[in-house]
């Protein structure tokens, strides 16, 4: 049972950084007659609905983690807010300012014209990502661990912030500087992808329901058997909602309403209890390569991006049709995991080289004490 559990909670997430690499190459490469007219696009817009699945297994993750302190988790929080700014940086600010490589297609899509002044530069650096997102819902979630909020309680903030996302949407406090943190909130443009309102609301769940499964005993299929029928119920309601009133209640993916969001959510939450049945008769190579996904998350997601957008200066921005658009996903998967074990590479000998200059210490004090 165990392993099954930790397994079908890396699949999700594994399944949702792969999703990623596909759904970004799609975003940026390919043209709009095959973003919007094509089955490849419609399938990969279909997968890309799998960040939900990352966003509430990080939330499951974070109340099962041995990691449970609060200073941990508000340093947790400052390193992903951090990570953000350093990926559009890397993203945006390199290809642009170094380079010289990023597509005049690409500037034009803000309504620009290259050369770039401070000011929309600053704008690209501060764009709001997941990575942002996440690390101000881990200082949430550090205040509710220092308050021991019970998961009924977290479960109701998760839906205020859910329940309040079009409400709330695009407003600001008028106030200089403030503008852009009430953004990070509330956006309703392209200036912030994911606004806490209403993404947090889903790791939120996730965090109430992975304390909901340590009270079961860690026993998942208990989980599952008190949560699967409202599940169901929660989904036909919410797809009820969105089609009597798409504008209010999805808007866009990126700002979703309050029955699009639960619609994502509960559809994702029943594909993980799907998930759990398959996981062990799943092939092992499969497994283990959406295992390693999962455990090596937040530097997948941004080599990735940074690979997307530096390649796109020898592509094109939203260039390709069909078929070179499945090439391009087939090469950034490649380059991707290329440098990923790069990395990993790096890590394996920075921790080795440690290791070995620590043995050197207490070998040589041990020599000083035998003389002395």
């Amino acid at each position: 049972m165990e392993a099954s559990r930790i397994l079908a909670l890396d699949i999700a997430r594994g399944l949702a950084v792969f999703g990623m690499v596909i759904v970004h190459t799609l975003w940026m490469y390919a043209d709009k007659e095959t973003q919007f007219n094509s089955m490849l696009g419609t399938v990969v817009h279909f997968l890309g609905q799998e960040a939900v699945a990352f966003l509430m297994s990080m939330g499951i993750s974070l109340a099962l983690s041995s990691r449970q302190l609060v200073s941990t988790t508000i340093k947790r929080g400052a390193l992903l807010v951090i990570a953000g700014y350093v990926l559009n940086i890397l993203k945006f600010i390199v290809p642009i300012a170094v380079f010289g490589t990023m597509p005049e297609a690409f500037i034009n899509a803000y309504g620009w014209q290259s050369p770039l002044n401070a000011s929309q530069y600053l704008y690209l650096i501060l764009t709001g990502d997941i990575l942002q997102m996440a690390g101000i819902s881990l200082f949430v979630i550090a205040a509710l661990r220092y308050f021991e909020v019970g998961k009924w309680w977290i479960f109701a903030v998760a839906l205020v912030v859910i329940g309040l996302s079009s409400e709330l949407r695009g407003l600001q406090p008028g106030i200089k500087g403030l503008n852009y943190v009430a953004d990070l909130f509330f956006a309703e443009n392209y200036n912030v992808y994911f606004p806490v309102f209403p993404w947090m609301g889903m790791i939120l769940t996730g965090f109430a329901l992975g304390k909901w499964f340590k009270e079961l005993d860690s026993n998942l299929l208990s989980l599952f058997k008190v949560t699967w029928i409202p599940s169901v119920i929660l989904l036909l309601l919410s797809s009820f909602a969105v089609y009597q009133n798409s504008s209010y209640h999805f808007n866009d993916y990126f700002h979703l309403g309050p029955a699009g969001t639960l619609l994502i959510m509960a559809g994702n939450w029943l594909f993980f209890m799907f998930l759990y049945y398959i996981a062990d008769s799943m092939n092992h190579h499969l497994r283990y390569f959406l295992v390693y996904c999962s455990q090596n998350v937040t530097t997948i997601y941004v080599i990735q991006w940074t690979a997307i957008c530096w390649i796109m200066g020898i592509v094109g921005f939203q260039t390709l049709n069909t078929y070179e658009t499945m090439a391009m996903m087939v090469v950034n998967v490649i380059v991707t995991f290329s440098l990923q074990a790069l990395l990993d590479k790096f890590v394996l000998s920075k921790a080795r080289l440690k290791k070995k200059s620590s043995a050197t210490q207490v070998t040589r004090k041990a020599t000083a004490v035998s003389h002395s």
